[in-house]
């Protein structure tokens, strides 16, 4: 079986075309909001990402920058991560005090990386 590939956080910030910053991206990994499948080793190393992470990723900054500052980024968090990969790149509606927002994880045509990185892993069915 094929090793997974990883890439490094500040690669997968430039794959999400800067939907978010490194700065949010380590807060969310320092404070438990977001949990990734690697890290590197001593002090200043970049964090190691898969595609799931990265599609998470994907999905909390699309959250932020619908103006979803909700009950909580942390319960968000726990939906999304509760999804299955297929299930990332689909819309998602998120509840909060029967207040719903709907958020398009639809890929777009400028995320042209990401879209082969899928194809690579065969996670989609096409």
């Amino acid at each position: 079986m094929k090793p997974r590939r990883t890439i490094g956080s500040r690669a997968a910030i430039d794959m999400l075309g800067k939907k978010l910053t490194y700065r949010q991206l380590t807060h969310w990994i320092s404070t438990g909001i977001i949990e990734v499948s690697g890290q590197g080793v001593g002090s200043g190393t970049s964090h190691k990402l898969n595609l799931e992470d990265v599609l998470r990723l994907r999905a909390m900054a699309l959250l932020v920058s619908n103006a979803y500052h909700g009950w909580s980024l942390r319960d968000a968090a726990g939906e999304i991560k509760a999804k299955r990969v297929a299930d990332l790149l689909e819309p998602i509606t998120l509840e909060e005090d029967r207040a719903k927002i709907e958020i398009d994880l639809s890929l777009k045509d400028d995320e042209t990386e990401l879209r082969e990185w899928i194809d690579e892993e065969a996670l989609v069915e096409a």
